[in-house]
């Protein structure tokens, strides 16, 4: 190796010029044939990529005229957004017009309420299901609280009444809570 080098060292000035120029022609060279082969493999890459997305397009070009022409698809979506419309044009005319009477229910509710019962809070609350009601107050004796309900259950304006069990717990000086699903007008 040593020897190598320092042949290489005597030579002249132009021969060492000659075999450097030599040696970065051929290092050139072939990283320029890599470079080629690199650039090649890529187009090819890109050449498969552009036959697979024409294909693709077509095929769903043809797909979508064949489903634009028929016509029983463009019926059936028509028939969807019929029956939608009709369905909500039918729940519009299921819902009731009246509105509710508030002043006479108050009323009524007062000339229910018994002189036995105490009545602290009235409280109002909108639900999916229809309005609610929630009365707070004393009752004497347990069977003044359970005569009160029974009224509000033959009530025309009350559909439902709830009594929490503890409303039952003592059997007098009752603190009570009811609670009462309203109807939407008397009768109904």
């Amino acid at each position: 190796m040593k020897n190598s080098i320092l042949g290489f060292n005597l030579l002249p000035e132009e021969l060492k010029e000659e075999f450097n120029f030599t040696q970065k022609i051929k290092k050139t060279s072939r990283y320029l044939r890599m470079i080629l082969g690199l650039l090649g493999l890529f187009s090819l890459f890109l050449l498969f990529n552009l036959i697979y997305l024409q294909y693709l397009q077509r095929t769903l070009s043809e797909e979508l005229s064949l489903i634009a022409h028929e016509p029983s698809a463009i019926a059936v979506e028509q028939s969807k957004r019929d029956i939608q419309a009709f369905n909500n044009e039918l729940n519009a005319l299921a819902k009731p017009r009246r509105s509710f009477d508030w002043p006479l229910f108050l009323n009524h509710l007062a000339l229910t309420i018994p002189d036995s019962i105490t009545l602290e809070r009235l409280s109002v609350q909108q639900r999916s299901s229809g309005v609610g009601i929630t009365l707070e107050g004393k009752a004497p004796q347990r069977q003044d609280l359970i005569n009160f309900e029974n009224l509000l259950r033959s009530s025309p304006y009350v559909s439902n009444v709830v009594s929490p069990l503890s409303n039952y717990r003592k059997t007098q000086d009752i603190t009570f809570q009811i609670i009462l699903d309203i109807k939407n007008s008397p009768g109904t």
